[in-house]
C-alpha cells in the first residue's frame, strides 16, 4: 500500500517525529497539557497560592513557556495535522480520533499562550457571555450596518475609485484594501464588498460590545482591547465540540469577519472646535474598526492569527464624550440568531435596540410603527412574490423576539381586515405596537428625567434673561 503522506508537501523531520501517528502518544500529551493548564489556574495573578502549589510554581511556569513557545507551532500547524491524519489512514489507525486530539491540543495551547504572556501567569480565557452588550447608536455605526446589510445593488463601483455606499443620513461607507489605489486593490475592495453580510454585522456588534465592556465605554479613549474568535463564537451561543473547542471552519469564519471589518471605512461630517468657541463641520475619514493582529509564527515562516486587538475608529470619539454619549443596549438573544436562517428576527432585534435608545429621551417606547417603516429601518427587502409567506415570516420574527424576551409583546393597531387581492400595500401601512422588554430599557431609566431637568433649567434661564431685558 502506498503511503498516503506522499501527497503532502515535505515537512521537517523533527516535526514529523514529534507529531507521530500514534493516538496513545497524543493522548498522553493532551493529559500533560491539561494538567499544566489546571495548575496554571492556581497561578493566576491575584489568586492565593496554596502551599502545595508554591513549591511547583516556578517549574510549572517554565514548562508552560517551553510548551507554548516550542511545541505549539508544531501541533497547531494544519500541515502537521494533515500529515499525521493521512499517515494514520495509510496505517489503518483511527484518523477521526486523532483529529479530535489535534483539536484539543490546539485549544490547550491557546490556553497556555494566555498563561505565559509577559512571562507571568494570567487568567485563562473565560467565555464572553453577558446578558447584553452596548454599542454606539450613532450615524456612522448605523450607516456601516446598513451598508453591510444592503447588498451589492446599493453600492456604487466607480472605475477609478473605491466602492462606496451612501446612507440616508449622508454618511459614506467605503471599502479600501491597503494603501494603493491601483486596479488590483480596487478589485480586491469590491470583492470585500461582496462578502459583506449579516455575519459581519453580528461580529461588528460583538467586537464593539466587548470593547465597550473592557474599556468602560471608552473612558480612557480609543485604546484597543483583545478579542479572540472564541469571544465571537461564545457570545453567539455556538456549541463547542465534545473535546472542548470550536470547529475550525467556525473559527476561520470569525477571523475573516474581523479582517473584513478592518477594510471598511467611514466618512462622516462632524463638528470640529477650532478655538474661541468657534466650530466648523468637517469630513472625518476613519476605519470602522481599528484592528491589530496577534499571530503565532509557524515552522514554515508563516503566521497564524491568534487574537485581535480592536477599537472603533476615530468616528467614535464624537459620540462617547460625557455630553454626547449615544450608547444603546442590545440583548444577547438577538446575537444568537443564525445570520442566514434567522436574518429577519436578527435585523428587527437590532433595529428595535436602536429605536429604544432614540425614544428614551421622551419615553415614547410604545408608540406604534408602520410595518413598512420597520422593514425599511431593518433593511429587509420587500418581496415580489410569495407575499403571504413574507408576512408570516415578519410575524414569526416578532413572535420569536417575544419568546426570547427581547420584546414583551406586540400587536397590530386598528383594523386588521385585508382584502383578498391587492392587500400587500395595505398591510405595509398597518401600525405595529411593540412593548419592549424591561431588560432592554434599564440602562435608559435616567435619560428622560435628566432631559426634563435640562429643559426646565433652560426655561428658567430664558425667563431670567427676559426679565433682565425688561427691567433694563
Amino acid at each position: 500500500m502506498t503511503d498516503a503522506s506522499a501527497n503532502l508537501p515535505p515537512i521537517p523531520r523533527e516535526a514529523a517525529e514529534l507529531a507521530g501517528p500514534a493516538a496513545p502518544g497524543l493522548t498522553k500529551l493532551v493529559a500533560m497539557l491539561e494538567k499544566l493548564v489546571a495548575e496554571g489556574i492556581v497561578l493566576q495573578r491575584g489568586a492565593p497560592l496554596p502551599e502545595t502549589a508554591v513549591s511547583s510554581a516556578e517549574l510549572t511556569q517554565e514548562a508552560i513557556k517551553v510548551l507554548s513557545s516550542e511545541l505549539a507551532s508544531i501541533y497547531t500547524d494544519p500541515r502537521v495535522r494533515d500529515f499525521d491524519l493521512l499517515r494514520a489512514e495509510a496505517h489503518g489507525e483511527d484518523s477521526a480520533a486523532i483529529g479530535m486530539l489535534f483539536e484539543r491540543l490546539s485549544y490547550l495551547f491557546g490556553q497556555l499562550a494566555e498563561l505565559s504572556q509577559e512571562g507571568k501567569p494570567v487568567s485563562l480565557l473565560t467565555p464572553f457571555t453577558p446578558d447584553a452588550i452596548s454599542f454606539i447608536n450613532a450615524r456612522p455605526a448605523l450607516a456601516a450596518m446598513r451598508a453591510m446589510w444592503a447588498g451589492r445593488e446599493h453600492w456604487h463601483r466607480p472605475e477609478d475609485g473605491q466602492p462606496y455606499f451612501t446612507d440616508k443620513n449622508g454618511v459614506t461607507v467605503y471599502a479600501q484594501e491597503g494603501a494603493q489605489f491601483n486596479q488590483l486593490a480596487l478589485d480586491a475592495a469590491w470583492q470585500r464588498v461582496l462578502s459583506l453580510d449579516d455575519s459581519k454585522v453580528n461580529t461588528f456588534l460583538i467586537c464593539l460590545g466587548k470593547w465597550m465592556a473592557d474599556t468602560g465605554g471608552g473612558a480612557g479613549g480609543l485604546t484597543k482591547t483583545r478579542v479572540h474568535v472564541a469571544d465571537i463564537l461564545s457570545f453567539r451561543g455556538l456549541k463547542k465540540e465534545p473535546h472542548g473547542g470550536y470547529k475550525r471552519t467556525q473559527k476561520d469564519e470569525a477571523k475573516q469577519d474581523i479582517l473584513a471589518l478592518n477594510s471598511i471605512w467611514i466618512r462622516s461630517i462632524e463638528k470640529v472646535y477650532i478655538g474661541r468657541g468657534k466650530s466648523e463641520n468637517r469630513a472625518i475619514d476613519s476605519r470602522l474598526l481599528e484592528v491589530a493582529i496577534e499571530s503565532n509564527p509557524d515552522l514554515y515562516g508563516g503566521f497564524e492569527p491568534f487574537a485581535f486587538r480592536i477599537a472603533p475608529g476615530d468616528w467614535a470619539m464624537h459620540f462617547l464624550g460625557e455630553h454626547n454619549r449615544q450608547v444603546a443596549t442590545l440583548l444577547r438573544p438577538v446575537m444568537k440568531y443564525d445570520p442566514d436562517k434567522q436574518r429577519i428576527p436578527m435585523r428587527l432585534g437590532i433595529y428595535l435596540a436602536t429605536q429604544w435608545r432614540n425614544r428614551a429621551k421622551d419615553e415614547s417606547y410604545e408608540q406604534a410603527w408602520r410595518a413598512s417603516s420597520m422593514l425599511n429601518g431593518a433593511f429587509i427587502s420587500l418581496p415580489t412574490k410569495n407575499l403571504d409567506r413574507f408576512r408570516q415570516q415578519f410575524e414569526q420574527a416578532l413572535d420569536r423576539l417575544q419568546a426570547d424576551n427581547v420584546i414583551a409583546g406586540w400587536e397590530y393597531e386598528g383594523d386588521t381586515d385585508l382584502p383578498v387581492r391587492k392587500w400587500f400595500g395595505l398591510w405595509l401601512d398597518w401600525k405595529v405596537k411593540i412593548v419592549p422588554a424591561g431588560a432592554a430599557l434599564e440602562p435608559y431609566e435616567n435619560i428622560a428625567p435628566r432631559r426634563r431637568a435640562l429643559i426646565a433649567r433652560g426655561k428658567r434661564a430664558s425667563k431670567a434673561a427676559t426679565a433682565r431685558k425688561t427691567s433694563a
